[in-house]
């Protein structure tokens, strides 16, 4: 029986993370290696075929390396943009809520993104600000407010593969944290609770865990900057 259950237990774990960077594969296959293949569950317990290999330490090396690049990028991004609106004076924000502005002030990135998350609002962005954004060649008005705050999933893929290889934690229970999910550790220790739901584990599934509070894109970081990342879209939350 206790071999069954471990048998069970790899093999579920095993299939949650293959199909997590299946989902990557699919969606954004630049963060792979080209020679990449989604091995099937090798344990006795899986329905599927045995496969003839499993992700390998290299691969694996690579997709922490390469979510790691693109995580520090989109943090850096966001440090820029949140430069960037706070560099708007008094007089460029009026002008942002005139109807009619001056054509100076689409010159300036910074007033543009003003404009779109203070004045205009993240999911109402309008024909007229895409036409503005594009004759002065800048990205398109999804990748400008994506430095400030996320526009699509794509947003959060580096994010999750970091948790999970921090963690070890369960995909779903990653994919269900709440924004309220850290919480202070009993002990002076350096470390920040993490509060989280495992599935399956009935009356029980409350779960927490503690990780360092300092490191630099430990768990506990990367998990406070999502919070910061995404807190403009609390209000639009359903």
């Amino acid at each position: 029986a206790v071999t069954y259950a471990n048998e069970r237990v790899a093999a579920m774990r095993y299939h949650h993370v293959t199909r997590f960077f299946s989902r990557m594969q699919s969606l954004h296959p630049e963060y792979l290696p080209t020679n990449f293949k989604i091995p099937a569950n090798p344990f006795s317990f899986s329905p599927f075929r045995p496969a003839d290999h499993i992700i390998g330490l290299k691969d694996l090396n690579q997709i922490a390396e390469a979510a790691l690049k693109e995580a520090t990028q989109i943090r850096e991004n966001h440090r820029r943009a949140i430069a960037l609106i706070e560099s708007v004076d008094a007089a460029t924000a009026q002008q942002a809520r005139a109807r009619v502005k001056p054509d100076k002030f689409w010159k300036s990135l910074a007033n543009a993104l003003y404009f779109m998350v203070r004045v205009e609002g993240i999911p109402h962005i309008s024909n007229n600000t895409r036409g503005a954004l594009n004759r002065y060649s800048y990205p398109p008005p999804h990748e400008v407010v994506g430095w400030y705050t996320p526009t699509s999933d794509e947003y959060f893929i580096p994010f999750l593969v970091l948790l999970y290889l921090r963690t070890a934690i369960n995909v779903t229970s990653i994919f269900t944290l709440k924004r309220n999910c850290l919480g202070a550790h009993p002990l002076p220790l350096g470390l920040t609770v993490l509060k989280f739901v495992k599935p399956r584990s009935g009356a029980r599934s409350n779960k927490e865990q503690s990780f360092p509070t300092n490191q630099r894109n430990g768990a506990i970081d990367l998990i406070r900057f999502l919070l910061e990342y995404t807190e403009p879209l609390v209000a639009h939350a359903s």
